[in-house]
């Protein structure tokens, strides 16, 4: 199997698109169940056994390791398997059931770093998140919400830091949209955009998310930093003044995650994260090399509460699972698809990209994004920014060309 490098993009069977597609998009009803078994437990866990059989039967005689992040996962994923290989061979052999969910997502990730070569991935992937994200943004809003403590309120069978992320990722995704496209829309379509934003924007507010309203924050601000080109001009004069002041709005008149941020300033609000990240790295620095093993929430907890606890960090995650060395992979795995969106900021697809990137790279820091689906397939397509330069939006097709031509 050769390694070769990235040469721009490839055409995929469009029934593995709209497999994974459908995938993703019950990925977020994944709270009802189906049946007993595991592996079709939930919507999504079938969906994702009939996508991985059918990427398998015509996946495997085409797949090529492409240089960058390619290489990376591939690395990772390697590391992480040794590690517990020697962990069962020194007769840890309970730690080998709870890699299974870790080998789940890299083989997700496998598929669908491979299926994001096609360009129609990015609007059959991305669109099922918007879709599902939107779906569970009106169910909690328009059909009744769940009240959770201290006034915060969201769809009741989701963790609200979750949805303040998948919210996040819908919101700017829209808002890039509209920035790029505002020219070229009818009333109609300009007006759907304004409202899914308001909706989105609104149900991120509801969470009460520290972690999801910063997130939102840095996202927004790369996103609008990028998209400051001469080309949406328009959007910038006319559209984005009013769309911002209404945003505001929101945030004054729902202030409770400016409270619950005031709050923790000032130290009043619940601190348990800070302790949660000092005894997840006090147990990483017991074991830098391999790490405590993916089922280390007990040995976690025991620290604090006495529950079961995951670290709240994406980072931290990584490392108290299988140690420094797989942390450095996972870290070049996210510089390489970093950089390779940075070469290409200033194309359309690169400025929404990077900032989707950068959203859940900021929201985990607070959260742990190792089995987020939706965190994954934000990575996978920005691994393949290159193959959406043809997609044609506002962008002049002489520049499209040359920067598909550039290499990355």
């Amino acid at each position: 199997m050769p390694w070769v490098s990235y040469l721009g993009y490839e055409r995929k069977p469009l029934i593995l698109l709209i497999f994974a597609g459908l995938f993703l998009f019950l990925s977020m009803f994944d709270y009802l169940t189906l049946t007993s078994l595991p592996l079709l437990r939930t919507p999504s866990a079938a969906m994702g056994m009939i996508l991985a059989l059918a990427f398998a039967m015509h996946g495997v005689s085409h797949y090529r390791i492409y240089k960058g992040p390619t290489v990376w996962l591939l690395l990772l994923f390697g590391a992480t398997m040794v590690v517990e290989l020697l962990r069962w061979i020194a007769g840890d052999t309970t730690q080998l059931i709870f890699y299974l969910q870790w080998f789940q997502v890299f083989i997700l990730a496998i598929i669908l770093l491979d299926l994001s070569r096609d360009p129609r991935a990015l609007p059959i992937l991305l669109g099922s998140v918007v879709a599902a994200v939107l779906l569970i943004a009106m169910m909690g809003l328009l059909l009744g919400s769940a009240e959770f403590s201290k006034g915060r309120s969201g769809f009741e069978e989701i963790n609200l830091n979750q949805q303040a992320y998948f919210y996040t990722l819908g919101l700017i995704t829209l808002l890039w949209l509209l920035i790029e496209r505002v020219r070229t829309m009818q009333l109609w379509q300009v007006m759907a955009l304004l409202l899914g934003c308001a909706i989105l924007m609104l149900a991120i507010l509801k969470s009460g998310s520290r972690g999801g309203f910063l997130s939102m924050m840095v996202g927004i601000t790369m996103l609008l930093m990028l998209e400051a080109r001469s080309r949406n001009t328009s959007a910038y004069i006319y559209v984005l003044p009013p769309v911002l002041f209404a945003g505001l709005g929101f945030v004054l008149s729902t202030d409770l995650v400016i409270e619950r941020l005031q709050n923790t300033v000032v130290g009043q609000e619940d601190m348990s994260r800070f302790k949660i990240w000092y005894w997840s790295w006090q147990l990483i620095t017991e074991k830098p090399l391999m790490g405590q093993g993916p089922d280390f929430m007990e040995l976690l907890g025991g620290y604090l509460s006495g529950v079961a606890l995951t670290t709240h960090n994406a980072y931290l995650h990584v490392a108290i699972s299988f140690g420094i060395p797989a942390l450095i992979l996972w870290l070049g795995f996210l510089g390489s698809i970093l950089l390779r969106c940075w070469q290409v900021r200033h194309t359309p697809s690169g400025a929404l990209l990077i900032s989707l990137v950068v959203t859940g790279l900021w929201f985990g820091l607070t959260g742990t994004m190792a089995f987020n689906r939706y965190f994954w397939v934000t990575l996978a397509l920005a691994a393949n920014v290159g193959a959406y330069q043809l997609i044609p939006l506002s962008y002049p097709t002489s520049l499209v060309s040359t920067q598909a031509n550039r290499g990355l």
